[in-house]
């Protein structure tokens, strides 16, 4: 059976959550049919669970023109395409006990403390290695953190930060400073080696995007404040053109 017929079998049905996840494949087709511009959001720990292979797909297929994520979706990203282990867990374990080992719980999911010096590291060395002096968009550093991927990791097929840099598909971040990303400029910035990111270019920029589009649409992964970000820039009385 190929997921299409899976699908089709679903859509027949028609029942909970199996009827839920058909009508919103047809939905998405459609989306893709008729060329909209898609906006793909993401928020929770989706990256962490090995989510991001979906994502790579949708980038290399161009089922996805614009990315708004939570940093920390980034963050974890970053992980893999540096071949740094991400386990399997358990919620149920003491979390004392993992302290004490140095692993950090995201749900059922164990990093260790040496990962995440690992990952802050390469971001500090990528930002330090660009002489940028005027400020820029989530985008734009998220841009250039691709392509330091592609080129100075061991497996950035795995990233789907990289692959959107690769195909051009601009990932902006809703609330920058909240995720490990974000806490790594700001380290550097008091030591007068930082990035200054603009969060007013993420609103220029992302009404570009919709204005300059017949037709948008949304794809939402969760919902919290990167839906809240995407929908102000597409209902907005300026850039509303038959959203």
């Amino acid at each position: 059976m190929k997921v299409k017929d899976l699908v089709d079998e679903y859509s027949r049905s028609g029942a909970f959550n199996a009827g839920r996840l058909a009508e919103a494949c047809k939905l998405y087709a459609h989306m893709i049919e008729e060329d909209a511009t898609v906006g793909l959001t993401l928020s929770g720990a989706m990256t962490p669970t090995g989510m991001g292979g979906i994502l790579i797909a949708l980038i290399e297929n161009g089922f996805v023109d614009f990315i708004i994520s939570t940093g920390a979706n980034l963050y974890h990203d970053l992980h893999f395409a540096l071949d740094l282990p991400v386990h399997q867990g358990d919620f149920r374990v003491d979390d004392t006990k993992l302290y004490e080992a140095g692993i950090e719980r995201i749900y059922d999911i164990f990093i260790t403390d040496e990962l995440l010096f690992k990952t802050d590291k390469f971001i500090q060395d990528v930002t330090q290695k660009n002489s940028i002096t005027q400020p820029v968009s989530t985008a734009d550093f998220h841009y250039m953190l691709g392509k330091a991927v592609l080129s100075d990791t061991p497996s950035p097929q795995l990233s789907f930060v990289a692959q959107a840099a690769r195909y051009d598909v601009p990932v902006f971040v809703s609330s920058p400073g909240d995720s490990s990303i974000g806490m790594n400029l700001s380290y550097l910035k008091i030591q007068d080696k930082g990035i200054t990111v603009d969060t007013d270019l993420d609103v220029l920029q992302t009404t570009a995007i919709v204005f300059s589009s017949e037709k948008k649409r949304c794809c939402k992964y969760r919902r919290w404040f990167t839906k809240k970000f995407l929908h102000a820039d597409t209902t907005h009385p300026c850039t509303n053109t038959g959203y």
